[in-house]
């Protein structure tokens, strides 16, 4: 299930691969710890955005409007007990004694996904935390960023795209890793 709010701009300035990585990461936990042998597994996306006064913002000399970008992935699997709560956002939380995950079903991680998608989120101003989470129900992770409205992205030459669409293409990127 999505849920994107119409308050999200259309286009923002931010560092994507930042923003892409977090979302890989939460939607991967959600579908791994979703496993239901019944077929009722469910992952839930949402995003919300609002304005940050011009007091708030990061630089004031920029005529762009901020907004602080909400996200909440959700699913209902396993979920994360009230001890793991505690430590799943520190990085290595999960040990290999940690009889907890591998009584319920086997689950492997190296317990650095969340710690990183936190760090990430605050190299991007915001922050990761964790909402709702019970034990066999499933477990809410929410997030923010901050990243200034763009009027549309720089990288999109319009006037080509029209040229260019229906058409296959081959793209070499030399930052890639």
């Amino acid at each position: 299930d999505t849920n994107i709010e119409s308050s999200v701009p259309q286009y923002i300035y931010c560092d994507f691969k930042r923003l892409k990585q977090i979302l890989i990461i939460l939607l991967s936990n959600a579908i791994s710890y979703n496993n239901r042998d019944d077929g009722t597994g469910i992952i839930t996306l949402r995003a919300g955005a609002s304005i940050i006064s011009d007091q708030d913002a990061k630089d004031s000399q920029d005529e762009h409007m901020y907004y602080i970008l909400d996200f909440s992935i959700g699913d209902n699997g396993i979920g994360i007990t009230e001890e793991q709560q505690v430590s799943v956002l520190d990085s290595f939380w999960l040990h290999l004694d940690n009889a907890t995950l591998v009584n319920r079903g086997d689950y492997k991680s190296s317990g650095l996904g969340l710690a990183i998608a936190q760090k990430l989120s605050q190299l991007m101003g915001g922050d990761l935390w964790l909402g709702q989470c019970e034990v066999d129900k499933g477990s809410q992770i929410m997030f923010n960023v901050i990243a200034p409205e763009d009027d549309y992205p720089s990288y999109i030459d319009h006037a080509s795209m029209k040229v260019i669409r229906g058409k296959h293409a081959l793209i070499i990127d030399s930052d890639s890793h």
